[in-house]
């Protein structure tokens, strides 16, 4: 039988370039990533604000007929006669029987 073939034994390639250079590339590209997380950012509260002002206005604009009533009312709405109902007040004291589901 014959011994496993060894692979040949590369040495580590070099840097392709010196550590200030790495350290410099590194630290600029950590700002254009910052740079671009605080556009995304900026543009996404904008989006948001511009959303919920043309929600609001929608809204505002639909509701103008009810306000108008409301107003013509002079505060003279009252609310629907509320069906009589016969309030209790008091405890309830549960027993739990073993011998008896529920």
């Amino acid at each position: 039988m014959e011994p496993p073939k060894r692979l040949p034994f590369h040495a580590p390639a070099r840097h392709w370039a010196p550590a200030w250079l790495r350290r410099g590339v590194t630290i600029a590209g950590g700002i254009v990533v910052l740079a671009l997380m605080l556009t995304f950012f900026l543009v996404l509260c904008v989006v948001l604000l511009c959303v919920g002002l043309i929600l609001g206005g929608f809204v505002w604009w639909k509701t103008r007929e009810i306000r108008r009533q409301l107003k013509a009312a002079g505060g003279q709405w009252q609310p629907r006669e509320a069906t009589p109902m016969r309030i209790v007040e008091g405890e309830v004291i549960r027993e739990l029987h073993p011998d008896k589901p529920g």
